[in-house]
């Protein structure tokens, strides 16, 4: 059979299959013994395993390989791609579920859009986004609602239209207690933000980008929580290359006399000199040992040397 050949058989074959589509789901809902154990996807009866106690609405459709079971209900028009398992749950018309989705005992509303996503006995409205990698769990999604990239929204009420920014996570769990995080209609929530509840996020309130929120945020405010950030000159410039030259920054007396008190090699001392971390008076280290005054600073550096790399204790 060419490809002509194949076009034409499926032409006559669909309404075929459209009919034993329906006829399943009439059997299933007027309690008649069931035609086939599984609902057809138009592609591939075998990868699609449809619950006997699940309802399909019309013109749903299932990419295989999916998994429907228990309870759940499917409206009209819903696409389901493969990979995805639904279980106890409602999509509501005009959803789309992505690849490999897992949505358990939850609700989603209309014309909502659910990607690679967890979603476990929680309430998405309508016409929200919820997108790759996030999980969401015993929460209530408002309407409208954008969490497009990997999330964690637990114990959580979040209301319409609210921004939800990529790495957000909520910690509702202080090892004893699932505490409650209230976001309220139309919030702005920043990439990596940590909510620390319990805690509420008041209306069209914005979070800034990279902050750790540990008290209630105030509607129609912008919060930002983050650690200050240290910044100073420095003359050098961080090598890549693994063929460490310190003679060349570094007077040859100096480098000496930290190579004999040290008991790391050349790559180990290059390598704690321009750590950031390692500050004399807000410098590095390095900066100090080519500079004007390095035979000042060299006990202090040498101690801070000794008491980090060496673990001694100076």
């Amino acid at each position: 059979m060419n490809a002509e050949e194949a076009r034409e058989l499926k032409k006559y074959l669909l309404p075929f299959k459209k009919w034993i589509y329906c006829e399943i789901k009439r059997r299933i809902v007027e309690g008649e013994s069931p035609l086939v154990p599984h609902i057809d996807c138009l592609e591939d009866t075998r990868s699609v395993w449809i619950d006997q106690r699940a309802r399909i609405g019309d013109g749903a459709f299932f990419f295989p390989p999916v998994y429907v079971r228990g309870e759940s209900i499917i409206g009209k028009n819903v696409v389901i791609q493969e990979g995805s398992t639904i279980e106890n749950s409602v999509i509501d018309d005009d959803c789309e579920i992505g690849r490999f989705a897992e949505i358990i005992e939850s609700r989603i509303g209309k014309k909502s859009k659910i990607d690679h996503a967890r979603i476990e006995k929680s309430a998405i409205g309508e016409k929200c986004v919820i997108g790759y990698t996030a999980q969401i769990k015993r929460s209530k999604i408002g309407d409208g609602v954008n969490a497009v990239h990997h999330c964690y929204i637990g114990d959580a009420v979040v209301g319409n239209k609210v921004n939800i920014g990529a790495g957000l996570i909520t910690a509702n769990y202080d090892g004893v207690n699932k505490n409650k995080t209230l976001i309220e209609d139309g919030a702005f929530i920043g990439t990596n933000v940590n909510i620390v509840a319990p805690l509420t996020i008041g209306r069209e309130a914005m979070v800034a980008a990279g902050s750790t929120i540990t008290q209630n945020v105030k509607p129609y405010t912008l919060v930002l929580a983050r650690a200050i950030q240290n910044q100073s000159k420095s003359r050098y410039h961080r090598r890549t290359e693994k063929d460490y030259r310190l003679s060349a920054k570094i007077p040859k007396e100096l480098l000496a006399k930290l190579k004999s008190a040290c008991k790391f090699g050349d790559e180990e001392l290059y390598e704690f000199l321009t750590m950031p971390n390692q500050r004399l008076n807000g410098n590095m280290p390095i900066d100090f040992l080519f500079g004007e005054n390095a035979e000042q600073v060299f006990k202090q550096c040498l101690a801070l040397i000794l008491t980090y790399c060496n673990n001694t204790p100076h």
